[in-house]
């Protein structure tokens, strides 16, 4: 991939969807942990005190609590059981608590056990991630890396647009060899990068200028010896000596009115075949 222009997308592209990729998978990864146990577990230890004093009274159906014999299966979270017998503790309880992991299932159950040995099991509050997860991930990524495009492919047309300037000013060299002049727009560097391109314009000018005039200067000066020269071979004695002066003679006119003519096509470029 040797664009500027792509690279610059590419770059742009990465750096976006990289930065907001992980600050999902960082935001996933809190989310995914559920609230810590030390927000849960008062609600839980108040929904018990409610229980255990209302009872044997009617609980009332808001209080989402079954009556059971034994305590809730599974696996008894220790850390999690010794926090909630804690609460209860200082609540002014004394009774026994246990919370128990859900089997094959995620979430939580509390269990306490009641005065008449009975155990009352709650539910402890648990954040499932929505349905069809990864399917919302995707989509999610997918509009970051739309929107990451849409951005960079801009923003990488306004870096490159300077730089385009100047390979568009560079391309319209003329048949002289001397580039157009460039504005000098954009930033510093392209500032800078356009300076000195008008800057070898204004050299090259000067150079094929000053080559112009020494081989007009040339061309013309070298026409009063030749005419000399050619006065001089009409009155030799000899024809085939004479003859051989004057077809070199004709050779040298002929270089000079060329050398005449290539000045004159470089300064009217209209006459260019």
């Amino acid at each position: 991939m040797t664009s500027l222009r792509r690279r610059l997308i590419l770059l742009l592209v990465a750096s976006i969807v990289g930065v907001v990729g992980l600050a999902t998978a960082a935001v996933i990864s809190v989310r995914g942990g559920g609230p810590p146990p030390e927000l849960i577990m008062p609600w839980v230890a108040q929904q018990m005190e409610l229980v255990v004093r209302l009872l044997p009274s009617q609980i009332p159906d808001v209080l989402p609590v079954q009556l059971s014999d034994h305590p809730a299966g599974g696996r008894v979270d220790r850390d999690e059981t010794a926090m909630l017998n804690d609460i209860l503790r200082r609540r002014g309880l004394d009774v026994l608590a246990v919370v128990n992991d859900k089997a094959g299932e995620p979430g939580q159950l509390a269990s306490v056990r009641l005065h008449d040995n009975r155990w009352a099991i709650i539910e402890v509050p648990h954040i499932t991630p929505p349905k069809r997860e990864w399917l919302v991930l995707a989509g999610w990524i997918s509009l970051i890396v739309a929107g990451a495009t849409a951005v960079s492919v801009y923003f990488a047309s306004v870096l490159i647009r300077p730089v385009e300037m100047l390979e568009a000013a560079v391309s319209k060299i003329g048949s002289d060899g001397v580039l157009a002049a460039v504005p000098e727009v954009g930033s510093a560097e392209v500032k800078a990068t356009a300076h000195a391109l008008n800057q070898l314009s204004s050299r090259l000018k000067t150079a094929m200028e000053s080559r112009m005039r020494l081989v007009a200067a040339a061309g013309h000066d070298l026409r009063t010896p030749m005419t000399r020269m050619r006065l001089r071979a009409e009155f030799l004695a000899g024809n085939e000596e004479r003859e051989k002066w004057l077809h070199d003679l004709d050779e040298l006119d002929r270089i000079a009115d060329s050398a005449i003519r290539l000045v004159r096509e470089e300064v009217d470029q209209d006459a260019v075949e």
